[in-house]
């Protein structure tokens, strides 16, 4: 997924997430392995340096073998060969160099070339129902479903291999330092208090990965229960981050009129505070509680008023409605372009393609 009109950060997210929420859904029924439910483990790895890799001879076999157009592949071939950079600096530029460097960064054209590269390495001959990869450029997770820890890092192990075997031709590999590993359980599950040290480790190119309590994947803090607390902390921190960057613009009454540091609210603050909140808002009191500090100092930056002003008149002076609305606004606009999306998404029911 990614670099496509009809694929975001939320469709990935919502893939690798709803699987996992309705596994941890599932109430236990007996002690007995045979009859434990199946719980979810989580991994993310990251594509080591990605466009850098692509090497432009790699690429013609990889689209020559995937029987595309002649002028495409001929295009594709001039877009990827007798490249040049120069570098400039205090107003001078040296002379073109050659630049033979994979794919050109910035070019709308690269992340189209690099899904189908990657897609090489990426790609299964048969998809069980178990487990389900996503990848969003070069941000890889796995989910993998299974009534023992053992058995879950078994099959992440073994899905890992058979990526790493196919992209030695890519030359294409995952950077250990950036993989992340999680199990997820649900809120009331008494297995929580225990130590994660005592689990059974997970090896990837010869690296024990240790598990955490959450992950970061896509910009969202993903934690075992799906509570998203620790994302909302993490989010109202980097609100007020941004808010920090404007806050020399207007001081009280002084600097931008009041309509240009709204417009600043709306168009930069906002939309770092909220990243993909149609995943994370669900509507519990506890995630909202954080942000509406960083909410409510947005609001008394644009107005200029004084800390002592009532929540509800400083949040109607500042044209901005409750956050709350503001977050279920936001969940309703990604409901509606969801629904008209085709059938064939990959949002939609996972399909399960025969062995090939």
């Amino acid at each position: 997924m990614g670099g496509q009109p009809d694929d975001s950060v939320v469709d990935a997210l919502l893939r690798t997430i709803t699987p996992i929420a309705n596994a941890i859904s599932i109430k236990k029924k007996s002690s007995s392995a045979m009859n434990a439910a199946q719980r979810p483990a989580v991994l993310t790895h990251d594509i080591e340096g990605a466009f850098n890799q692509v090497h432009p001879t790699t690429l013609q076999q990889v689209i020559t073998q995937r029987r595309m157009p002649i002028y495409l592949v001929r295009w594709i071939e001039a877009f990827n060969t007798d490249r040049q950079i120069s570098f400039g600096f205090d107003q001078q530029t040296e002379e073109p160099q050659p630049y033979r460097c994979g794919l050109p960064q910035g070019s709308p054209v690269s992340p189209i070339l690099f899904l189908i590269f990657s897609n090489a390495m990426l790609e299964k001959p048969h998809y069980p129902s178990d487990a389900v990869d996503t990848s969003y450029i070069d941000d890889v997770s796995m989910v993998q479903t299974s009534r023992t820890i053992t058995r879950a890092n078994t099959l992440l192990e073994d899905r890992t291999e058979q990526h790493l075997l196919r992209g030695v031709h890519l030359v294409l590999t995952f950077s250990p330092a950036k993989t992340e590993h999680l199990y997820c359980l649900p809120a009331t599950s008494k297995n929580k208090n225990i130590s994660l040290s005592s689990h059974p480790p997970l090896r990837i190119m010869n690296t024990t990965i240790l598990p955490k309590r959450h992950i970061k994947y896509l910009g969202v803090h993903i934690d075992e229960s799906l509570t998203f607390l620790h994302h909302a902390a993490m989010a109202a921190a980097h609100g007020s981050q941004v808010l920090g960057s404007f806050k020399f613009l207007r001081h009280r009454s002084c600097g931008i009129p009041a309509q240009v540091a709204h417009y600043l609210a709306l168009t930069a603050i906002f939309p770092a505070m909220f990243w993909a909140s149609p995943v994370w808002w669900t509507g519990c009191p506890s995630t909202t509680n954080t942000l509406k500090t960083t909410y409510n100092a947005v609001a008394r930056w644009i107005t200029g008023l004084p800390l002592n002003t009532r929540i509800t008149n400083l949040i109607t002076l500042a044209y901005l409605p409750p956050m709350e609305a503001y977050l279920d606004y936001l969940s309703l606009c990604f409901a509606i372009r969801l629904h008209f999306l085709p059938a064939c998404h990959a949002t939609g029911p996972p399909r399960h393609h025969p062995d090939t």
